[in-house]
């Protein structure tokens, strides 16, 4: 199943275009590649797939300019989508997805770590996919560059919670950033999650930060450590570095414990939700029942609002708007 045979490009010299087309092909490859290599139960495998390639088309679908999976993928890899993934060539354009293609990536390589992963586990495996998500330049095509962070996340969080005088402790909880390229397709992915994805309290939480609004209390002891992954262009070396919160995970978790510790003067310039602790932290209160019924649900609800910026900016899309969203199911 080469991805070799498009190499036009949808005739787009737009360098930034060619850039993104060549990070979502490349994507595509590696995780199928890694999906194969994988012991994987053949539904949990199909699952995961349609749901990457769906976020995937869904993001170039709704760049601008557009771009159909005609135009970029091999006709090899059409036709094998074609018949393993056939709804997701028809639903891109009509259904949301409810992640973005990282996130989708890092779940499944936790869920083959099983029900205990560990921080070096999971960073290990992704250091390695986003060593083969290289892509050559498009001016230079000697000069590498490290996906251009168009589909993987600059950031992973893992986060657990540890009871006061017990040895009692969860299993570890993984988020990423949110990863794709464009104001209108970040936002849009901070809504889904405010919206539908995350839960209630991490969305309510989010957005009550964002307005200043009552912030969202976790019991005591949870803790947090985020990993953001550094590259170089010159020597191509990719390595995580465990990092700080910055201010908007200060005001959405303001008594997570997080390590390390924060730094003063530290500016944030992306909006709340953009940090791949919400999604972790959203993971770990799904997961831990008792620990969510812990946690008093914020009194403010803004979540329309959201649903509100989320239609307004699938109009300035090719996105085709029903009267009530749709979100796709991969099942």
């Amino acid at each position: 199943m080469s991805n070799e045979g498009k190499t036009g490009y949808v005739k787009i010299d737009n360098i930034m275009v060619q850039h993104l087309i060549k990070s979502a092909l490349q994507f595509v490859s590696v995780t199928l590649k890694f999906v194969k290599e994988n012991e994987l139960k053949k539904e949990d495998a199909k699952h995961y797939i349609k749901e990457m390639l769906h976020a995937v088309l869904f993001l170039l679908y709704i760049n601008k300019p557009s771009i159909e999976p005609q135009e970029f993928l091999s006709d090899g890899m059409l036709e094998y989508f074609r018949r393993n993934c056939s709804d997701v060539l028809e639903k891109y354009k009509t259904h949301l997805p409810l992640r973005p293609p990282y996130s989708i990536l890092l779940d499944l390589v936790v869920k083959m770590w099983g029900d205990n992963p560990q921080d070096r586990m999971i960073l290990d495996n992704l250091f390695q996919l986003n060593k083969d998500m290289l892509i050559s330049g498009t001016v230079n095509e000697e000069q590498m560059s490290a996906n251009d962070f168009a589909f993987s996340s600059r950031v992973v969080s893992c986060c657990y919670f540890s009871k006061k005088n017990t040895n009692f402790k969860t299993r570890k909880y993984f988020g990423a950033s949110v990863a794709c390229k464009g104001k209108i397709q970040r936002e849009v992915f901070i809504d889904v999650a405010c919206v539908k994805t995350w839960h209630p309290k991490v969305a309510i939480g989010v957005i009550n930060a964002s307005t200043g609004s009552e912030t969202l209390q976790l019991p005591e002891y949870v803790f947090s450590t985020a990993y953001r992954m550094k590259s170089s262009k010159t020597n191509l070396h990719l390595h995580y570095e465990a990092m700080p919160p910055c201010p908007r995970c200060l005001d959405i978790f303001p008594n997570i414990i997080f390590s390390p510790k924060a730094l003063p003067f530290h500016i944030a310039k992306w909006e709340h939700g953009n940090c791949a602790e919400c999604e972790s932290v959203s993971n770990l209160l799904k997961a831990e029942r008792d620990l969510d019924r812990a946690v008093v649900m914020p009194s403010s609800n803004n979540r329309i609002n959201r649903q509100q910026r989320l239609i307004k900016n699938l109009q300035k899309t090719r996105f085709l708007l029903r009267s009530n969203l749709i979100y796709y199911d991969s099942d």
